[in-house]
């Protein structure tokens, strides 16, 4: 069994299955609102649900990674070709998910980002963290699919592009590396 520790999730991942599991720091901040209800101190509480981006602090930081299970969970079925389904979670504090096999070493992460962003367009830009690096994605099925898909912005534009990352994914498994070129090379003029 391998654990793998991200911003907002700890995954265990075994021979067949995976199970993720929100990080620590999620009970240990659902337990301060207990505490600042306790105690009355209002106006700690309100700083505290007063979230900022780029703020790890705070309410929906601390409950992120319940959040990105139950989004993996209800889009596993719409997303099943080029996703790893979800098979189970448990309101977003366990997921169980079928174990995806690392992609050939062969496939770089620009590389992959490359065919992420020729698939999607432009819209890629809005979630680029979830398609860039190849430890978002896995062989299942014989397939290559994300893993991680848990994000609140990736969800929106994988469904509205199923089609191409399919193709795409598919395209890119089917190429050596020695003649995969996602962008057409330069040529040298002589």
């Amino acid at each position: 069994m391998e654990i793998h520790k991200g911003t907002s999730r700890i995954a265990f991942v075994g021979g067949n299955l995976t199970v993720k599991v929100p990080n620590p720091h999620t009970l240990r901040h659902l337990a301060k609102i207990f505490e600042y209800l306790k105690l009355g101190d209002l106006e700690e509480l309100r700083n505290w649900f007063g979230y900022t981006e780029g703020n790890c602090v705070g309410f929906r930081w601390a409950i992120s990674g319940l959040l990105q299970n139950w989004r993996e969970f209800l889009l596993s079925k719409e997303l099943s070709v080029i996703a790893v389904p979800t098979r189970l979670s448990i309101f977003g504090l366990l997921n169980v998910q079928d174990t995806a096999q690392n992609l050939p070493s062969t496939i770089s992460d620009k590389d992959l980002f490359v065919t992420m962003g020729m698939a999607i367009g432009p819209e890629i830009m809005k979630d680029p963290h979830s398609v860039y690096g190849t430890d978002n994605f896995g062989i299942h099925d014989g397939r290559a699919k994300m893993r991680d898909y848990g994000n609140v912005k990736i969800g929106p534009i994988l469904k509205g592009h199923i089609d191409p990352i399919r193709e795409a994914l598919k395209n890119l498994m089917s190429k050596p590396k020695e003649t995969f070129s996602p962008t057409p090379e330069l040529k040298k003029n002589k």
